[in-house]
C-alpha cells in the first residue's frame, strides 16, 4: 500500500483479508512476481480513500446528547458526524421506525424539527457519489414523545386552565401522553417564585393548599441521562379558607360587668362563630365577639372563634383563657331576719328579693313596689336558659324543681331596663 511519502507491504497470496486504517488512503499496488528469478512481472494499482468510521452527534439547546435520549415533539435537533468531510461524499440523512425510513435531509449537517413519528433511529449514510455506494453509516437511537398536557378532574369532572377551586378540594392530575418506561415525573405548585413538590408519577392527587394558587407543572426527565424531556402547566385560581385567628380582649373581668368584647384578628373570614366554655353566653358573627357574663360566676371560662368564608370553616382559634371574678353583692336592710330572707343585687336602688337565699329550687321573687310587670329570665352558671316568665305585678313564686348545687342567675327586664342577681341552689 502507497500513500503520499511511504508504501508497505499488506500481505502476500493469491487473495487475503485486510482490515484497513484510516492511514490507508492512496493505492494499493499488486505485485506479480516470478519466483524463479525473483522478479516483478507485470503490476495493478487501485486507488482507495479510507474515511473515519462515523458517529452521529446530536446537539440540543447547545448540549450534545447521548444516543438514546428522549425528546419532545417539535425539538429543534441540530445533527452533524466526527468523520473527516473532506472526501468526496454525500451524506443522507433518514429515520427508520421497524424497517421504514423516511428521509429527513442531506448535507454534513442538518437541523430537524421533530415529529411525533420520529422514534426509532437516525441513521446517517455515506455515499460514494461515483457508484451510489454507501460507504459507512452511524445510527443514533431516539425517543419522541407527545407533547403532554396536563388533565385535572375534581369529583371526576374534568377543569380546563384557568379554573377556580377552593382551599381543601381534592384533585387528580394526569397527562395525555404514554406513561413510557425511563422516564421520571415530577408534579409542582409554582406560584410568587416559589416552587413545591406536589406528587411524583404519571399522575398525582392533591389537596390544595392556598399557597397552590398560580400554576401546576409537570416536569418529565429521562431516568438513564436525567435530562428534562418535556415541560406542562396548567393555571388554577385557588380562594383561600380563613386563617386561623387569634383572639384579644380583657383576660380577667368581673361577672357583675355583664357584658365583655372580644377580637378576632385572621384574614379572608367573612364572618366568625364564637364559642364560650361556660360563665356566660357569648354572641355575634363578625370579628367582635360580646360575652353576656353569668353574674355571680366564678372561675376560668375559654373562648374561641373559628372563621368561615364561601369555602368553608378555617381553623379554630387557641382556646384564650380568662378568669371571671364576682364582685360581692350588696345586703340589703333586712339581709339577715329570721326567715332568711336576703335582698342581693348589684342594681342600685332596684332591689331584688329572693327567700329562702340558698334556696332547694323552690323560692318567691319579688321585685320594688312600682313594679308593675316584668319578664324574668333564670339561667345556669353555664349560661343555659332554665326558664322564661313574663309576670304581672311584682312578685312570683318559682319552683325550678332539683337542680345540681350551684350558684343561679335572674335576670330582669322591666320599662326598658335590665336587672340581675345570683342566687344559690342547695
Amino acid at each position: 500500500l502507497e500513500n503520499t511519502d511511504t508504501s508497505y507491504s499488506i500481505g502476500s497470496g493469491y487473495n487475503f483479508n485486510y482490515l484497513l486504517t484510516l492511514a490507508d488512503t492512496g493505492n494499493i499496488i499488486l505485485e506479480v512476481i516470478s519466483p524463479t528469478y525473483n522478479n516483478v512481472i507485470t503490476t495493478d494499482t487501485y486507488a482507495i480513500s479510507v474515511c473515519e468510521t462515523p458517529e452521529i452527534v446530536l446537539t440540543f439547546n447547545s448540549e450534545n446528547r447521548l444516543s438514546g435520549s428522549y425528546f419532545e415533539q417539535g425539538n429543534t435537533i441540530d445533527l452533524s458526524f466526527n468523520s473527516n468531510s473532506n472526501l468526496n461524499l454525500t451524506y443522507e440523512w433518514e429515520i427508520e421506525d421497524n424497517g421504514n425510513y423516511t428521509s429527513i435531509g442531506t448535507g454534513a449537517a442538518l437541523s430537524y424539527s421533530l415529529t411525533a413519528n420520529d422514534n426509532g433511529n437516525i441513521i446517517l449514510s455515506l455515499v460514494n457519489p461515483q457508484n451510489n455506494f454507501v460507504v459507512a453509516t452511524a445510527t443514533y437511537a431516539i425517543t419522541v414523545i407527545e407533547t403532554p398536557s396536563i388533565k385535572l378532574f375534581s369529583e371526576n369532572v374534568e377543569y380546563n386552565s384557568g379554573a377556580t377551586f377552593c382551599e381543601g378540594i381534592d384533585i387528580d392530575l394526569s397527562f395525555n401522553s404514554d406513561n413510557l418506561l425511563n422516564l421520571r415525573y415530577e408534579w409542582k405548585a409554582e406560584s410568587n417564585g416559589n416552587s413545591i413538590l406536589i406528587g411524583t408519577g404519571a399522575s398525582t392527587s392533591r389537596s390544595l393548599l392556598a399557597s397552590d394558587d398560580g400554576t401546576i407543572k409537570l416536569y418529565i426527565y429521562s431516568v438513564q441521562f436525567n435530562k428534562l424531556v418535556a415541560t406542562a402547566d396548567i393555571i388554577i385560581n385557588v380562594n383561600p379558607l380563613p386563617s386561623k385567628p387569634t383572639i384579644t380582649g380583657d383576660d380577667e373581668v368581673l361577672s357583675n360587668v355583664v357584658f365583655s368584647e372580644y377580637t378576632a384578628s385572621g384574614s379572608f373570614a367573612n364572618q366568625y362563630i364564637w364559642e364560650i366554655s361556660n360563665g356566660g353566653l357569648i354572641a355575634g358573627n363578625t370579628s367582635v365577639g360580646t360575652v353576656n357574663w353569668a353574674e355571680g360566676y366564678i372561675g376560668y371560662a375559654m373562648i374561641s372563634a373559628t372563621g368561615y368564608n364561601e369555602c368553608g370553616m378555617g381553623a379554630i382559634s387557641n382556646d384564650y383563657l380568662v378568669y371571671v371574678d364576682y364582685l360581692d353583692p350588696i345586703i340589703g336592710d333586712d339581709g339577715d331576719k329570721a326567715d332568711n330572707t336576703v335582698a342581693d343585687t348589684d342594681n342600685d336602688e332596684f332591689i331584688i328579693n329572693t327567700y329562702p337565699n340558698p334556696n332547694n329550687g323552690r323560692f318567691s321573687l319579688e321585685l320594688p313596689i312600682k313594679v308593675e310587670k316584668f319578664e324574668m329570665e333564670i339561667k345556669s352558671n353555664q349560661g343555659i336558659l332554665l326558664k322564661r316568665e313574663n309576670v304581672i305585678g311584682n312578685k312570683v313564686d318559682i319552683n325550678l324543681g332539683r337542680r345540681i348545687p350551684s350558684i343561679y342567675y335572674i335576670q330582669i327586664r322591666t320599662n326598658g331596663n335590665v336587672y340581675s342577681k345570683a342566687f344559690i341552689i342547695y
